[in-house]
């Protein structure tokens, strides 16, 4: 039979056209004189080849089979690595459950200020894939396979201590844990400052998933802190692990989460022998002046001046220990106060030294009497409202 050409065209894709064209090589079908049965052009697979007609039909059905083959095949084999490990593991419309556990490693630091603390703790999850069964106990890294993608919410400055990858297990069980260390951002309640309780969390969110997708559940074994922690100055309580979904505020969409919280109470000894009690000093060496003769305006307004200095002196340094907030803490209550009284006490001084010059020095006299009295029981009262109420 003589050679004849067939010149015939398939539309299908540039991928499935790319791997079609590879398969169709010579060595699979003789008879042709051309190196090459198809290549692929824009208008798909292109069939072109001169052989003997008796070959041309099994050519076409050859060609339109590994086509159709490839159809269906196609986008699995074409699908990049990292579209397939996004697809979760398990049956559809089922959930995959993933369990999780957080230790809290170490407490290091809270900064009341930036409202950060410095934390080392470490995550590990663990889930069940069915794809990765018969691989045996292997490493591999965690762009490979499936994960829920956890992220850290509050980020500030995180680093990870270990390596992207995940443990494989014989039987489809894969592990991950990895190592953070740095800080998280928090928002405390300073109304209380320096006689304070703070809760702080550290949230773990998919942000991929949602709770009908990925349900996260709680590993104990994985969860815990350490028994000593180097932070100074709070009196740190064990904390726990809770499965809390994460609502994003602007469409009110779930995503899958957990959340580790704590709660601590500050050591106040510090405050109270480096601010508390000497605010009270100072207050008190304002009072000296209802000791002082009337007459003498000079030392009565240098006692109640150097009193008022040194309490905004104070005031001052009390603002670098506490973030800018708009309402005042048990401190802030207590020095302003204190302040108000010191400077009542120059008013008083002003007034009664008036008198003596005008000739009432007995008038000047019995109202420093009634001062010695009335500021006293006024320092108590702050004292009471600043830190009992």
């Amino acid at each position: 039979m003589p050679d004849a050409d067939l010149e015939e065209s398939i539309a299908v894709t540039p991928t499935i056209c790319v791997i079609a064209s590879s398969i169709l090589e010579p060595r699979w079908i003789d008879g042709w004189s051309w190196p090459k049965l198809a290549r692929c052009d824009k208008r798909g697979l292109r069939l072109e080849a001169t052989f003997s007609r008796r070959y041309q039909n099994r050519v076409r059905a050859f060609s339109v089979l590994v086509v159709g083959l490839l159809a269906v095949a196609g986008p699995a084999i074409a699908q990049p690595a990292y579209e397939r490990a996004r697809e979760r593991p398990g049956p559809p419309g089922q959930a995959t459950t993933t369990s999780i556990g957080l230790f809290l490693v170490d407490l290091m630091q809270i900064d009341d200020a930036g409202q950060t603390m410095t934390v080392d703790f470490f995550v590990g999850a663990g889930w069940d894939d069915p794809r990765v069964t018969g691989l045996g106990d292997v490493t591999r890294p965690s762009s490979e396979v499936w994960t829920p993608n956890l992220q850290i919410l509050r980020d500030q400055s995180l680093e990870k201590t270990n390596a992207d990858v995940v443990q494989i297990e014989k039987d489809g069980r894969v592990g991950s844990a990895q190592r953070f260390i740095g800080k998280v951002a928090y928002r405390g309640d300073l109304s209380d400052f320096p006689f304070d309780r703070q809760r702080f969390s550290i949230r773990i969110v998919s942000p991929l998933y949602s709770p009908e997708e990925v349900a996260l559940t709680v590993n104990p074994a994985l969860t815990g802190q350490s028994e000593e922690l180097t932070v100074a100055g709070w009196d740190v309580e064990r904390g726990d692990l809770r499965v809390q979904p994460y609502v994003f505020p602007p469409t009110g969409n779930q995503f899958a989460g957990v959340t580790y919280e704590f709660q601590a109470t500050r050591k106040s000894g510090y405050y109270i022998w480096n601010v508390i009690i000497p605010v009270a000093f100072v207050v008190f060496m304002s009072w000296a002046v209802f000791w002082i003769d009337p007459a003498n305006i000079g030392p009565q307004i240098s006692v109640a001046i150097t009193s008022i200095l040194t309490l905004f002196a104070y005031r001052f340094a009390l603002s670098t220990m506490v973030p800018r907030i708009s309402y005042l803490t048990r401190l802030d209550t207590y020095v302003f106060g204190a302040s108000a009284l010191v400077c009542l006490v120059l008013v008083e001084a002003i007034w009664t030294s008036r008198l003596s010059a005008q000739g009432h020095e007995a008038q000047a006299l019995r109202m420093d009497r009634w001062c010695q009295l009335l500021f006293p029981s006024a320092f108590v009262a702050l004292l009471v409202v600043a830190f009992l109420f």
